[in-house]
């Protein structure tokens, strides 16, 4: 048990941590499972031929690096593989600018929390800590069903019959859709 600095430092961190998180998971469902969903019902009334089409590129747009780079186990992957980013004068400026308002945001969090007393801060940071393992739950459930689909419609490729491989792989994206939703 810490001063109580200590505790709204931590706080802050941990609350900071949480609503990266909740956007990044939030961007995610939109960008992915929202869109195939919507995708999916427009296409249902299309004749066939482009149906099965439309299928085929909403799984691979479901399953593209760029979706799976989003996940914050890929992004740590990448950084460690040694790839660099562009270090332009923009994109320095651009973090900069990122870690102010970070910074910012963490004091405006503490503040919020100062007037509470020691015990409630650490009830406090006890729960944004089962918040953050509830966060990283969904997104480790969220990329299973993204590598499972990946999986699914590798194996699909196989089928012969288009019909068949259609049907396939609306199954698969109808249950993407339906398990990612719940």
């Amino acid at each position: 048990m810490g001063s109580k600095n200590e505790l709204l430092e931590e706080y802050g961190q941990l609350e900071m941590q949480l609503l990266k998180l909740k956007e990044r998971y939030d961007d995610i469902c939109s960008s992915v499972v929202q869109r195939a969903s919507a995708e999916y019902l427009r296409c249902k009334n299309h004749f066939i031929l482009r149906r099965k089409n439309e299928v085929k590129s909403i799984i691979e747009g479901c399953i593209k690096v760029s979706v799976l780079q989003k996940f914050p186990q890929y992004s740590d992957d990448e950084q460690d593989k040694g790839e660099t980013p562009r270090k332009g004068l923009l994109t320095v400026a651009r973090q900069f600018s990122c870690t102010m308002g970070d910074v910012q945001a963490v004091l405006e969090i503490k503040h919020k929390v100062r007037h509470m007393k020691k015990a409630d801060l650490q009830r406090e940071i006890e729960k944004t800590k089962t918040e953050l393992s509830e966060m990283n739950k969904k997104f480790e459930k969220l990329l299973e069903e993204i590598t499972t689909l990946e999986g699914d419609y590798k194996a699909s490729s196989h089928i012969r019959i288009f019909y068949r491989r259609y049907l396939e792989r609306k199954s698969m994206i109808k249950t993407f859709i339906r398990d990612s939703t719940q």
